[in-house]
């Protein structure tokens, strides 16, 4: 299974340069804090970053809302990629999500067909080039995550990433 997810999923990443909470399992907290899924991700990713000299992530509830508009729409409508179903792009929905104005930006995605946790989706983002670059990448300043696991059948997980 995770193969599959792998394979789909390597291209996926994307660094692009650029001048109501739901009550289901998982699921992003609109209301300015992050579920414990989300908040352990952001630790992880941060733990991962201290190993190669970058500064700590800060959390924004602009990108994390950003990622959970994705989230729900890979969810919604099988999104496997960064060109949302309504054709926002990470940038346009970090900059929707009032992140502005920001001199970079970048998203990560995850997704698998099982039960998983945020520590198989960090893990998968290391184990890809493209996806590792964004996380190590020290001029990020600032992330969100949105995640989505609907009945533990399923799992979906975002990150945007941007600086001022």
């Amino acid at each position: 299974m995770m193969k599959r997810v792998l394979a789909a999923t390597v291209a996926v990443a994307v660094v692009l340069l650029t001048g109501a909470a739901s009550c289901e399992p998982g699921a992003s907290v609109v209301d300015g804090s992050a579920s414990l899924e989300e908040s352990n991700m952001l630790a992880l990713v941060n733990q991962k970053r201290a190993l190669v000299n970058c500064p700590a992530l800060t959390r924004d509830q602009k990108l994390s809302d950003a990622a959970y508009r994705h989230a729900t729409d890979m969810r919604d409508n099988n999104v496997k990629q960064h060109t949302g179903s309504d054709g926002s792009t990470p940038a346009s929905r970090i900059a929707e999500a009032g992140f502005t104005p920001a001199s970079r930006t970048g998203e990560i995605m995850y997704w698998s067909d099982a039960a998983s946790d945020y520590k198989a989706a960090v893990a998968w983002w290391l184990n890809s080039p493209p996806h590792k670059e964004i996380i190590e990448n020290c001029a990020f300043t600032h992330a969100g995550f949105g995640v989505l696991y609907p009945d533990n059948a399923k799992y979906y997980a975002v990150g945007d990433f941007a600086a001022h």
